[in-house]
Order: C-alpha cells, then structure tokens, then sequence
C-alpha cells in the first residue's frame, strides 16, 4: 500500500484492496472515508485515522460491494455508513458485514456534505462494474473517486453474475467525462491519475466491442492490451471479449 499525502487534510492510499481516501476537516472532527479495504491494509488505514487523535465523527462512503472495497468497515461501528441500494440485486457482501448501511442511494441519486470547506458529491451511477456504482466528487479540489469503474493499468473485472455490463458501464464513463470536470482521478485499481483514465478504460472497451466477431481486429488489439494486469478467471482480455460476445448473442 502507498500513501499520498494530497495535503494537510487529505490523504490517498493505493493498493491493498481498492483504492481509498481519507478527507479530514481543519479541527479534525470530521473524517471522511472512501473505501475500507480488507484485512491488514483496513487495519493500517484505520491506525492512521487513530493518530489523528480525538474523537472524530466518520462517514464512509462504499464505492460499491465487492470486499476488497468494504472490508474494513467493521472497524468503525460507530460511523455512519453511505453505499448503493443493494436491495435489488443478489446477495451483497455489505449485507454480511457488523456495519449496516445508514444511507442507502438508489441509481441516479444524489447525496451532498461538507468537510471542512469541501464540498463532497456522492452519486450512485447505476450499473456498471456492479449493480450500484458509487462516485465521489470533492468539487473544490476537482477530485474524482471512481470505485471500479475504472481500472488503470490492468483489465478492468467483469462479473456478470454482481451486475457487469460493459455497454451500460461504457454510459457511465460518457456521463462521468460529461459531467465531472476532474483534474485528478482516484480508480478503483491503479495508480492516481487525470480525465485521461476514464477515456483509456472506455476506449478499451469499446475497441473489443467493435472487434468481436473479426479475428484480425482481435488479435491486434490482444497485441494494443498485452501489458494489462489481469486476474485468473475474473479478468482479461478475453474475459472482457467473451462478455461482448455473449451480449450480442442474446442481443443485450
């Protein structure tokens, strides 16, 4: 896990699950979270947030379900606790955790706070990555927490069965380039970076979309997309192809 320090009230960590944040105000009172992580690194985020010392009020944000992005939650019973309206979809693993939601947001809604003098958006997005896709928007610093709609640097997980859908994720990306006037953008998985995130990520699914079905296309593209990370059986080139695949098949 890496640690950035962004500025005196904000700090990013990489790695150890998804990506996090945390955002503090000036009298350190009030603390925001934006992921947990799981296992030792949540155990280590949660000692930097002990060091600020006091007895802050902490809200956590869950970009989405997926465990590497909530696993820490149950280190903070008494936060309020911020994510998706999961009631539509499959078994979550938030619904297992010792910390139940507070705020519940259901695709298109909205939700606003203050720490210190920034303004945080939250916005559930829909479907994409999951069925309920969280953003987190720090307006003043033009700060984009995107949870695992985008992937930087490795293929991007599909999982239809937790609600992937790359066509309705590929809606999401032009909605965020739209609407979000990010300078820095904080994915799920990879390193921190600018607007040029969202492009690369919806750029890549869109070229394995076009290419289904064409094997020149495809092999030059496995070629474009060969030093992508992936993971076994969730993740990869191919993964992502077959996706598209079966999509037009049923004609989803």
């Amino acid at each position: 896990m890496t640690i950035h320090k962004y500025d005196k009230d904000l700090t990013i960590f990489i790695g150890g699950g998804g990506n996090s944040l945390i955002l503090k105000n000036e009298k350190n009172d009030k603390i925001l979270i934006a992921d947990t992580k799981m296992m030792g690194s949540a155990k280590k985020m949660k000692k930097h947030i002990d060091n600020i010392g006091g007895s802050p009020e902490i809200v956590i944000i869950n970009t989405h379900n997926h465990i590497d992005h909530i696993g820490g939650n149950d280190l903070y019973p008494e936060s309020t606790l911020i994510t998706g309206d999961l009631s539509d979809g499959p078994g979550s693993e938030v619904k297992d955790k010792i910390k139940k939601p507070d705020i519940k947001l259901k695709p298109g809604d909205e939700y606003k706070l203050t720490i210190g003098r920034e303004v945080v958006i939250v916005k559930n997005m829909g479907q994409a990555h999951t069925f309920n896709d969280l953003i987190v928007y720090l307006t003043n610093r033009k700060i984009l927490i995107t949870g695992d709609i985008v992937f930087l640097g490795r293929h991007p997980v599909i999982m239809e069965s937790g609600g992937s859908d790359a066509d309705k994720w590929i809606g999401v990306l032009n909605t965020l380039l739209r609407d979000y006037p990010a300078a820095t953008i904080v994915p799920g998985h990879g390193d921190i970076s600018d607007k040029s995130a969202l492009i690369t990520i919806k750029e890549y699914f869109e070229d394995i979309k076009g290419a289904a079905g064409d094997e020149k296309r495809i092999s030059d593209l496995r070629k474009k997309y060969k030093k992508l990370r992936s993971m076994p059986f969730i993740s990869g080139f191919m993964k992502t192809l077959t996706h598209f695949q079966k999509k037009a098949i049923h004609g989803k």
